[in-house]
């Protein structure tokens, strides 16, 4: 139809419905809207006047058809809000309340003589209804635009109008778009499983618009875990702060919305075509108490009928605890109330742990001992200790218990359910898990998740307890452990469960570096095997590693995170030691060092191991006296050595939420877990990607039974000579300056190295800073915690020494003042080339591994080396790097640093040495 056709078939359409408040009179277009009249010329064939006709003729049709009153109507040119330039078609008075603020619904008409796109619709309208709504929501001073109303107007082959009406929701829009759980694409399209078509009711002369309660069916999909992390910790939290609601009670609230909307979805599959409990309804906004009372209901079954608690316990608690209990829940609960909450299980990430461990470093400051570990890694552990065989034991009434003494949200657990039940029926799943998995935290937040995170996951929440795993065997309450089942003595280990009576699989990521004093847990053996500085010891996971030997049966399995410094470094010789008399280890991988990222940033590996007998373990522990006969009891033993350089994913903190970015390079493949599982079956298969070794091989290598993966840099040819650093180097100071001038001062502490071996020291520009951090500064200096280095100087970050964080002070450097926290090593007789060899010699793998060995775990919970001249007395391996590849280096380097100072400082040296030279 062609632009004539169209307008003039308009101009009788309108005409026919002879009404007083939209006509045409000598091609004028009059309206008379309430008190209101406006004209417009519609004399000419183009673009405009066929909009304009379009309008009038909805609003005839909304008149007619929906009983709209004139003067409910508004006639709109151009937005109060937002771009001048922006104008909304029409404005309806509405009658709903929303958030207690008076409501309209904006009307947009599109007219055309051809059919639009799909994403011309899309288009235009999501700019603008969307976007001018937008605008109007963030103006509480203006009405709320409650509804968006989309009228297309088109013409068919027969010459006849077609006009296609849908409205969306405007909160449900901005709900579902802010939490990225749909694209505004999705949301506002021509196929958009959010529009509606009811009418609107009049009543009274009042408009209102209701839609329909959600269905199981609108129901919608997760498709990314960051989606969920997004929705709970940046919107759901923050919705909750808004309230003063904070901290552990917002945490709370939070685990109690995801219970009740699980249960809700439990619900919801025992009957087809069920309205969700967990939503807000029309009618809610004018009966909140009703709507709160639905969702404490939910709440109360789901604690009765999924955690077991008593109807008593649950029906004390409440949903949130707040005097505007029913305003919050009415804002909150749309956030969740579309979302298929159970539908994470199969993405293979822990998104509710994920948010758990935000809230715990970011909100109740316990970072301390803390990790989150991924569902690769989880994964990988179970299927190297061939966890899934459970399945087939569990179906002959044979019951293998496995357990997670440090559980946190469980992701141990959920991999393991994973796997164990992959073929039940998800309504089978419970209570056969309830026969065999199990878990235990000293954290009520953490069980309190975990129960809900197994829910979600397909249930087994029932076994999760809350208490410290460290304490005596009869104080933990797992069912299974009975007075009459433990076994007390002297030996190894002061007490155990008798065999046959313990756990199968131990599959857990302890807490590290926890302080512990030494009159604590005096009913472990290990605490005689560590080093207690002022009556403390910082090595928590070594007193796991022997409540695992007590709790598992003989030939049991564990598959464990461990730091490397266990098993690498001289301070932990033996505790590991003792460990070995616990265990037959299997194999250790190595994991890099963002497996935990970025809450820590610590070495680990994963250890596979099965439990002696106990009367093995005596029998070991009783050669302890001397390490030469302890390994030639255990020498033939095997190893497997495997280093993971990549895990699948890397993980990034934006403003409070950690995102997880899944990539393609994952090392923890079936592959090698099938060949560590062979190895507990006593097969050790040869493969190029992994290195087995005997203990007695290890031990006479180096005397100090090294246990972390051995591999030598991947270009062995340039490694030559051994070198020892005692005879032409030392461990220096840094120098105090003086005559300093803070405007013009560069400074370089520990993390100011680029990591990975670069060599590139990035000083910070003190120029700019406040004159009380200049000042602070200032006494830093002057009290030595800042000073000058030489030409030449060797400079190493102590601490998470495989971060590579080495560097060479080359004469431009000099101009920086540096960190007293920095390792100096400084050529007895100065010679730069010589300075540059060495630290190409010290990034390589092999020499960090051996510098990794000084590392042991401090307050902070990072290894770092505490005794810095103990790296005189070690053996390096040399690179060797022709003269002129070194030289090339030197002026790379310097040129580098001089740029630095130039570009940052422009003026002269900020400070001479106390010699009077200028540096």
């Amino acid at each position: 139809m062609n632009m004539k056709k169209a307008i003039n078939l308009l101009k009788e359409k309108v005409q026919s419905f002879n009404r007083n408040e939209v006509k045409i009179i000598n091609n004028e277009l009059i309206y008379s809207l309430g008190s209101k009249s406006r004209k417009f010329d519609i004399s000419l064939y183009n673009q405009n006047v066929l909009g304009e006709l379009g309008r009038a003729f909805v609003i005839l049709k909304m008149i007619v058809e929906f009983k709209i009153p004139p003067e409910k109507i508004i006639l709109e040119q151009g937005s109060p809000v937002g771009s001048p330039s922006k104008r909304i078609d029409v404005k309806i008075d509405i009658a709903n309340i929303y958030n207690e603020r008076k409501c309209i619904a904006l009307v947009e008409c599109k007219t055309s003589i051809y059919k639009i796109r799909d994403s011309e619709f899309t288009d235009y309208f999501k700019r603008q209804l969307y976007n001018i709504a937008h605008s109007y929501a963030k103006d509480k001073n203006q009405p709320y635009p409650l509804i968006l109303i989309a009228y297309e107007i088109g013409f068919s082959n027969k010459d006849e109008i077609e006009i296609f009406y849908r409205w969306f929701s405007y909160p449900e829009v901005e709900v579902m778009v802010e939490t990225g759980q749909v694209s505004l694409d999705e949301v506002i399209s021509r196929n958009s499983t959010f529009a509606y078509d009811i009418p609107p009711q009049v009543s009274n002369n009042n408009v209102y618009f209701t839609k329909k309660p959600l269905t199981r069916n609108d129901l919608i999909d997760i498709k990314n875990p960051n989606e969920l992390k997004n929705l709970l910790k940046e919107k759901l939290h923050q919705k909750l702060r808004n309230f003063g609601i904070v901290e552990e009670n917002a945490f709370k609230a939070i685990i109690n919305l995801l219970l009740a909307k699980t249960y809700d979805e439990i619900q919801l599959l025992k009957r087809e075509n069920k309205e969700p409990d967990f939503q807000v309804k029309p009618e809610d906004y004018s009966s909140k108490e009703v709507f709160y009372d639905r969702i404490k209901t939910l709440l109360e079954n789901a604690l009765i009928q999924l955690l077991g608690e008593s109807s008593k316990e649950a029906k004390n608690k409440e949903v949130l605890y707040h005097k505007d209990k029913e305003k919050i829940l009415l804002d909150i609960v749309p956030y969740l109330q579309r979302i298929k909450l159970r539908s994470i299980r199969f993405l293979g990430e822990d998104s509710v742990g994920d948010v758990f461990l935000d809230f715990m470093h970011s909100i109740f400051r316990q970072s301390r001992g803390l990790f989150f570990t991924h569902p690769n890694i989880c994964r990988f552990v179970c299927k190297a200790l061939n966890i899934q065989r459970v399945s087939e034991d569990l179906k002959r009434g044979n019951y293998k218990y496995i357990l997670d003494p440090a559980c946190g949200s469980g992701t141990f657990l959920i991999e393991a359910l994973r796997l164990v039940f992959k073929d039940y029926p998800i309504e089978e799943i419970k209570e056969n898990a309830l026969k065999i998995l199990f878990g235990v935290d000293n954290e009520a937040n953490a069980t309190a998740l975990c129960k809900v995170n197994m829910v979600i996951h397909g249930d087994g929440s029932a076994n999760i307890y809350t208490r410290d795993a460290l304490l005596p065997l009869s104080s933990l309450p797992l069912p299974f452990i009975k007075e009459q089942y433990i076994w007390r003595g002297e030996g190894c280990t002061l007490e155990s469960l008798k065999e046959g009576y313990g756990v199968d699989f131990i599959i857990t990521n302890p807490p590290f570096s926890l302080e512990i004093r030494r009159d604590q847990y005096n009913h472990f053996k290990m605490k005689e095997f560590l080093e207690f500085k002022k009556g403390i010891s910082t090595a928590s996971e070594c007193l796991f590693a022997e409540r695992w030997y007590q709790l598992l049966n003989p030939k049991g399995r564990l598959g464990a995170v461990l730091p490397c410094s266990l098993f690498d470094s001289d301070e932990y010789l033996k505790a590991r030691l003792l460990f070995l008399c616990y265990f037959k280890i299997i194999a250790i991988v190595g994991l890099p060092e963002h497996a935990f990222a970025p809450h820590a940033q610590q070495k680990t590996v994963l250890v596979f191991a099965e439990r002696r007998t106990l009367e093995e373990s005596n029998q070991l522990f009783n050669k302890l006296h001397s390490v030469d006969e302890f390994i030639n009891e255990l020498k033939s033993e095997k190893i497997i050595f495997y280093d993971a350089k990549n895990i699948g994913y890397v993980r990034t903190k934006k403003r409070k939420t950690v995102n997880t970015i899944n990539i393609e390079e994952n090392d923890l493949t079936d592959e090698i877990a099938d060949i560590i599982s062979l190895g507990f079956e006593g097969n050790y298969i040869k493969d190029d990607r992994v290195l087995i070794k005997t203990l007695g091989e290890i031990y006479n290598e180096d005397q100090k039974l090294i246990l972390t993966p051995k591999f030598l840099s991947e270009d062995q040819t340039i490694l030559s000579e051994k070198l020892t650093l005692e005879q032409d180097w030392e461990v220096a100071d840094i120098e105090k300056p003086d005559n300093i001038d803070m405007s013009n001062l560069l400074i370089c502490e520990t993390g100011d190295i680029v990591a990975g071996g670069a060599g590139i020291i990035t000083p910070k520009n003190l120029s700019y800073t406040t004159a009380s951090n200049k000042e602070r500064i200032k006494r830093k200096i002057i009290s030595g915690k800042f000073g000058v280095l030489r030409e030449g100087d060797v400079i190493i970050a102590p601490v998470r020494i495989y971060q590579k964080k080495i560097a060479v002070v080359t004469k431009s450097a000099t101009r920086f003042l540096f960190s007293k926290d920095f390792i100096v090593l400084r050529r007895k007789e100065p010679n730069l080339k010589e300075s540059f060899s060495l630290f190409l010699s010290l990034i390589q793998d092999i020499n960090i591994k051996q510098l990794e060995r000084l590392s042991s775990i401090g307050k902070s919970g990072y290894p770092k080396i505490k005794d810095k001249k103990a790296i005189l007395q070690m053996k390096f391996t040399k690179i060797e790097i022709p003269a002129q590849e070194i030289e090339k280096l030197i002026k790379i380097y310097d040129d580098i640093y001089e740029n630095i100072f130039i570009r940052i400082c422009y003026k002269i040296s900020p400070f001479r040495h106390n010699n009077g030279s200028s540096t």
